[in-house]
């Protein structure tokens, strides 16, 4: 009798340990639980009125309504990229880093680029990966093209389109008012080098430090009223003094392109970019592409913690 008092005193004691044991494990489970649901939905941003009430929105709200507006453009996005690359292996393209590189120096002189660079808005490596895409995409595009066809279909592509292929290369110098466009005006006139001025006496953040370079311009890349003055000037030659709503400019035509051979590469990439939606939409076509529709695609992008689920965005304490 008293062995089996011992051994009911143990059983208790065993289970008090392992009751003990359990309880730490389910208190350092849910604090783990806790830190990673607000390690994984953090707040991003507070609001508090002027008598104390408060209200937080979470990054789970913020992805959630993400997914909503914009979900259907970003996945149709990805997913032709990877019809693209998946197209290209199947024909066996293999990219042609050469116009990837060529592209890439267009791309990286515009100002809008860089300003977007600068601002972190994107990268470098984001938008070489946008790149690649569409270079993979004209080849297949050149590829519904015999060999032998090429050159004739670009030439009447360019008889046809031949003042909009047309190009300038520019340098300008913006300036506040029409006096200070005067005194620099001089100063070319006097053999000053134009992108010393522009380096100077440029209010163009963009351009400045460049000497003023805006890079080859066709006619839609420029104002409306300034690209019928600036496509007369002659090459090597600065404008005089011009208004636009920015302020006044001065510019030097420094190159122009007009002959066939001389934009043939525009040429080709426009008539690329024209046929670009016909490609993807005969190449979804003829891949099996399954993706979700709109609804249930918010819900297979529903952050794993979201405690807000039932509430509208901004409600949550």
């Amino acid at each position: 009798m008293k062995g089996v008092c011992l051994e009911t005193l143990k059983f208790i004691r065993v289970n008090r340990v392992l009751g003990g044991i359990s309880l730490a494990l389910n208190l350092l489970l849910g604090g783990a639980l806790i830190s990673l649901y607000a390690t994984s939905d953090p707040v991003v941003a507070k609001v508090e009125n002027s008598i104390g009430n408060k209200r937080v929105v979470r990054a789970s709200q913020v992805r959630r309504e993400l997914a909503k507006r914009h979900g259907e453009d970003v996945l149709g996005d990805l997913a032709g990229r990877r019809i693209v690359t998946l197209a290209a292996d199947e024909s066996k393209i293999l990219l042609d880093a050469e116009e990837v590189e060529a592209r890439w120096f267009l791309w990286s002189q515009e100002p809008g680029v860089k300003a977007n660079l600068d601002a972190g808005e994107t990268t470098e490596a984001e938008l070489r990966e946008r790149l690649t895409t569409l270079v993979l995409l004209d080849q297949l595009t050149l590829n519904e093209l015999n060999p032998g066809e090429r050159e004739n279909v670009l030439r009447r592509f360019y008889e046809t389109n031949k003042r909009d292929l047309e190009e300038i290369k520019l340098r300008h110098i913006l300036l506040q008012s029409q006096k200070e466009a005067d005194d620099v005006a001089q100063r070319l006139a006097a053999g000053v080098d134009f992108a010393e001025l522009a380096k100077r006496f440029s209010l163009d953040p963009l351009t400045r430090e460049q000497g003023g370079n805006l890079g080859w311009k066709s006619r839609e890349d420029l104002q409306a009223d300034l690209s019928p003055l600036l496509f007369l000037i002659p090459e090597g030659r600065a404008s005089k003094p011009i208004s636009s709503r920015h302020g006044w400019h001065l510019f030097l035509v420094e190159d122009k392109r007009t002959e066939f051979a001389e934009v043939k590469d525009t040429a080709r990439r426009q008539w690329c970019e024209l046929r670009r939606p016909d490609t993807l939409a005969n190449l979804r076509k003829r891949f099996n592409v399954e993706s979700p529709d709109k609804k249930e695609l918010v819900e297979k992008l529903r952050p794993i913690f979201d405690s807000q689920e039932s509430q509208p965005l901004g409600l949550s304490k």
